[in-house]
Protein backbone atom coordinates (compact mmCIF):
# COMPACT_ATOMS: atom_id res chain seq x y z
CA UNK A 1 0.00 0.00 0.00
CA UNK A 2 0.97 3.47 -0.56
CA UNK A 3 -0.23 6.99 -0.84
CA UNK A 4 2.63 7.89 -3.28
CA UNK A 5 1.06 6.96 -7.02
CA UNK A 6 4.64 7.00 -8.74
CA UNK A 7 6.08 4.71 -5.80
CA UNK A 8 3.26 2.13 -6.07
CA UNK A 9 4.23 1.95 -9.88
CA UNK A 10 7.83 1.22 -9.60
CA UNK A 11 7.14 -0.85 -6.89
CA UNK A 12 5.03 -2.50 -9.22
CA UNK A 13 6.74 -2.76 -11.61
CA UNK A 14 9.87 -3.84 -10.03
CA UNK A 15 7.81 -6.59 -8.57
CA UNK A 16 5.93 -7.49 -11.94
CA UNK A 17 2.31 -6.61 -10.34
CA UNK A 18 -0.28 -4.27 -10.59
CA UNK A 19 -1.88 -0.78 -9.02
CA UNK A 20 -5.10 -0.27 -7.58
CA UNK A 21 -7.33 1.88 -6.30
CA UNK A 22 -9.32 1.72 -3.21
CA UNK A 23 -12.32 -0.03 -5.01
CA UNK A 24 -9.72 -2.27 -6.78
CA UNK A 25 -9.66 -0.51 -10.16
CA UNK A 26 -6.63 -0.89 -11.99
CA UNK A 27 -4.58 2.10 -12.18
CA UNK A 28 -1.86 0.69 -13.71
CA UNK A 29 -0.45 -3.05 -14.98
CA UNK A 30 3.04 -4.08 -16.47
CA UNK A 31 1.49 -5.58 -18.72
CA UNK A 32 0.62 -4.04 -22.23
CA UNK A 33 0.16 -4.42 -25.94
CA UNK A 34 3.23 -5.17 -28.00
CA UNK A 35 2.56 -2.45 -30.44
CA UNK A 36 -0.07 0.17 -30.15
CA UNK A 37 -0.69 2.71 -33.32
CA UNK A 38 0.37 6.26 -31.93
CA UNK A 39 -2.42 8.87 -30.92
CA UNK A 40 -3.23 11.65 -33.56
CA UNK A 41 -2.54 15.08 -31.64
CA UNK A 42 -4.57 17.79 -31.62
CA UNK A 43 -4.55 21.81 -30.10
CA UNK A 44 -7.74 23.62 -29.84
CA UNK A 45 -7.90 26.67 -32.05
CA UNK A 46 -7.45 28.86 -29.14
CA UNK A 47 -4.67 27.23 -27.84
CA UNK A 48 -2.67 27.37 -31.00
CA UNK A 49 -0.14 29.94 -30.63
CA UNK A 50 0.28 29.07 -26.57
CA UNK A 51 3.30 27.85 -24.65
CA UNK A 52 3.95 23.81 -24.87
CA UNK A 53 1.86 23.44 -21.57
CA UNK A 54 -1.20 25.03 -23.09
CA UNK A 55 -0.80 22.48 -26.28
CA UNK A 56 -0.10 19.84 -24.59
CA UNK A 57 -2.85 20.49 -21.80
CA UNK A 58 -4.89 21.30 -24.58
CA UNK A 59 -4.10 17.91 -26.77
CA UNK A 60 -4.87 15.60 -23.87
CA UNK A 61 -8.39 17.23 -23.26
CA UNK A 62 -9.13 17.15 -27.32
CA UNK A 63 -8.27 13.63 -27.31
CA UNK A 64 -11.70 13.19 -24.70
CA UNK A 65 -13.60 15.36 -26.56
CA UNK A 66 -13.18 18.98 -24.78
CA UNK A 67 -12.06 21.75 -26.26
CA UNK A 68 -11.59 25.02 -24.20
CA UNK A 69 -8.96 27.22 -23.93
CA UNK A 70 -6.63 25.99 -21.39
CA UNK A 71 -4.41 29.00 -21.58
CA UNK A 72 -7.11 31.49 -20.19
CA UNK A 73 -7.67 28.90 -17.54
CA UNK A 74 -3.92 28.98 -16.19
CA UNK A 75 -4.21 32.58 -16.34
CA UNK A 76 -7.08 32.65 -13.95
CA UNK A 77 -4.82 30.27 -11.70
CA UNK A 78 -5.91 27.02 -11.98
CA UNK A 79 -3.36 24.48 -12.18
CA UNK A 80 -3.12 21.64 -14.74
CA UNK A 81 -4.36 19.09 -12.42
CA UNK A 82 -7.66 21.21 -11.44
CA UNK A 83 -8.44 21.90 -15.05
CA UNK A 84 -8.00 18.22 -15.77
CA UNK A 85 -10.22 17.43 -13.14
CA UNK A 86 -12.80 19.52 -13.47
CA UNK A 87 -13.21 19.12 -17.56
CA UNK A 88 -12.86 15.16 -17.47
CA UNK A 89 -15.38 14.38 -14.34
CA UNK A 90 -15.95 10.86 -13.80
CA UNK A 91 -12.01 10.11 -14.98
CA UNK A 92 -9.14 9.73 -13.03
CA UNK A 93 -6.47 12.65 -13.50
CA UNK A 94 -3.34 11.01 -12.13
CA UNK A 95 0.12 12.51 -11.37
CA UNK A 96 2.86 10.57 -12.29
CA UNK A 97 6.21 12.32 -11.89
CA UNK A 98 8.93 10.43 -11.63
CA UNK A 99 8.14 7.03 -13.63
CA UNK A 100 9.92 5.65 -16.26
CA UNK A 101 9.19 5.83 -19.79
CA UNK A 102 8.52 2.25 -19.81
CA UNK A 103 5.99 2.75 -16.85
CA UNK A 104 3.75 5.43 -18.79
CA UNK A 105 3.47 3.47 -21.66
CA UNK A 106 1.02 1.74 -19.78
CA UNK A 107 -1.92 4.57 -20.06
CA UNK A 108 -0.70 5.51 -23.84
CA UNK A 109 -1.75 1.50 -24.58
CA UNK A 110 -4.81 2.31 -22.80
CA UNK A 111 -5.49 5.45 -25.34
CA UNK A 112 -4.69 8.13 -23.29
CA UNK A 113 -1.57 10.58 -24.01
CA UNK A 114 1.02 11.37 -21.54
CA UNK A 115 2.21 14.66 -20.51
CA UNK A 116 6.03 14.38 -19.78
CA UNK A 117 8.96 16.40 -19.06
CA UNK A 118 12.05 15.33 -21.07
CA UNK A 119 15.69 15.34 -19.53
CA UNK A 120 16.49 19.52 -20.87
CA UNK A 121 13.14 20.43 -19.00
CA UNK A 122 11.00 20.45 -22.43
CA UNK A 123 7.69 19.64 -21.92
CA UNK A 124 6.49 16.77 -24.55
CA UNK A 125 3.33 14.36 -24.83
CA UNK A 126 3.91 10.27 -25.59
CA UNK A 127 1.71 9.36 -27.71
CA UNK A 128 2.30 5.81 -29.02
CA UNK A 129 4.19 3.12 -29.25
CA UNK A 130 5.50 -0.25 -31.17
CA UNK A 131 8.16 -2.80 -30.11
CA UNK A 132 10.88 -0.29 -30.84
CA UNK A 133 9.71 3.07 -31.58
CA UNK A 134 7.98 5.49 -28.95
CA UNK A 135 6.38 8.37 -30.55
CA UNK A 136 6.45 11.85 -28.70
CA UNK A 137 4.72 14.82 -29.98
CA UNK A 138 7.15 18.42 -29.18
CA UNK A 139 4.74 20.87 -28.86
CA UNK A 140 7.46 23.55 -29.50
CA UNK A 141 7.48 21.91 -33.53
CA UNK A 142 3.67 20.76 -33.75
CA UNK A 143 5.52 17.68 -35.03
CA UNK A 144 6.06 14.28 -33.54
Amino acid sequence: MSTDLSEAIRSADENLGVVVDNEQNYIWNRARKSIVMHLDVEISDADASGTPVENCVSAMLKNEGVEVEVGGLLDQGQTIQEIMESLLSGRKVLHIMGCSLTQILYYVGCGTPVMAVADAGQVVLVTGFDAVNVWIYDPGTAQT
